[in-house]
């Protein structure tokens, strides 16, 4: 189906079966969809319409549903979209997405394409994985070299192997506006997660990629020009010693682009919520939480969202963690059951955010067609989360 088909499905409401909060199942189950990465743009800046990744035409396009009347505007008619790299820009009037190997721009209002970039050899088999500065001038490329990619294997099988084979990588940095590129850094490491500064576009940051008990460190910074590259120091093996199941990831810059975040699941013991201070390297750790496997702050940088990983999904659940108070509220089920479809693991991962306005909270989950159904898209509505979480700070 080409752009500006108009999918028209009703917004299914209902309330949560534990919180028994308002909740609004926005795709239909009849076809597999899930939302963009976690700290993609996906609302329009006035937080009415939501882009999300559906594959009713047999393979991921990308779509604009109005959250008053349900209709979904098809914005995309790609041969090989990445379902999770696509993005809004913060105007809300282009998508930028990836189409293969190359990185592409929709102007929504006509459907106009334009190709901003396409990998070339040796840099061409692996997925294009972009990080976007916020005014979406500048974009960071983490790509690996076609003869290291680990081949005959997928999604979570690949993960270690292609962690030991050392892959030759790069981090590629690009000028939108003035069509230039240069290479930042080369190192012979599973390089990831490559992300721009919300303030400062010359700050990057990237990580070492693969098991969390093999890596030398996860997140790394560097200028845009290859100097100052340093280690952000989130594990604590001297507090919780060298488990096997360790893990840092899903780091990002916070809003206000004053600390870098992530996840620190440190084993046997529950997760926690850490902050590395960008000026000066500081940690603060904030304290176990329901062992998120994403998180992310909301726009104002007062809460953080999570999504929690229990031995019993059915009972997992979308939790917000007070900055102020540091208390914990539960939200609602997620109930997802993580597991791959195909060669993604990350479909059935829920990957809570914020809407702009504050107002929902955005996931998805197959918690309706768990395990091996279509994921959905939903959205919690958070409009009196302040006084929630006051009243469970008086009691």
């Amino acid at each position: 189906m080409p752009y500006g088909t108009i999918i028209s499905e009703p917004l299914t409401r209902f309330k949560d079966p534990v919180t028994g909060r308002q909740m609004i199942r926005v795709t239909d189950l009849a076809a597999h969809c899930h939302h963009p990465y976690f700290y993609s743009r996906m609302f329009t800046p006035d937080g009415k319409k939501l882009m999300y990744t559906s594959y009713r035409t047999g393979r991921p396009n990308a779509y604009l549903v109005d959250l008053a009347s349900g209709r979904s505007m098809q914005l995309t008619d790609a041969k090989a979209m990445d379902g999770f790299m696509s993005t809004l820009s913060a105007d809300g009037t282009s998508l930028f997405y990836v189409d293969g190997n190359s990185l592409m721009r929709l102007a929504i209002d006509s459907g106009k394409t334009e190709t901003l970039y396409t990998q070339q050899p040796p840099y061409d088999e692996r997925a294009l994985y972009p990080g976007f500065s916020s005014d979406y001038r500048y974009v960071l490329l983490s790509q690996m070299h076609r003869d290291d990619i680990v081949k005959g294997k997928s999604g979570w099988d690949a993960f270690e192997p292609q962690f030991r084979a050392a892959p030759r990588c790069r981090l590629l940095y690009l000028d939108l506006v003035r069509g230039t590129e240069h290479v930042v850094l080369e190192e012979q490491c599973w390089l990831g997660h490559p992300q721009i500064h919300p303030k400062d576009p010359g700050l990057l940051m990237y990580c070492h990629e693969g098991p969390g008990h093999l890596i030398d460190n996860r997140m790394w910074l560097i200028r845009n020009d290859g100097t100052q590259q340093r280690p952000i120091q989130i594990s604590n093996r001297e507090k919780f010693g060298t488990p096997s199941k360790e893990i840092v990831t899903h780091e990002y810059f916070t809003p206000d682009g004053t600390y870098a975040a992530a996840v620190y699941l440190p084993g046997p013991t529950p997760g926690r919520i850490v902050l590395a201070a960008l000026s000066t390297g500081d940690i603060t750790d904030l304290g176990e939480v329901h062992s998120y496997l994403h998180f992310i702050h909301s726009p104002d940088m007062r809460y953080i969202v999570g999504d929690e990983r229990s031995s019993a999904m059915n009972t997992a659940a979308i939790w917000v963690f007070d900055m102020a108070t540091k208390q914990e509220m539960k939200i609602c089920l997620h109930a997802s059951s993580l597991k791959p479809r195909g060669a993604s693991t990350q479909d059935a991962h829920p990957h809570p955010s914020f809407s702009p306005d504050m107002r929902y909270i955005l996931f998805s989950s197959d918690r309706e067609t768990s395990p091996d159904g279509n994921c959905a898209v939903y959205l919690a509505d958070v409009n009196d989360l302040k006084q929630q979480l006051q009243t469970i700070s008086n009691r």
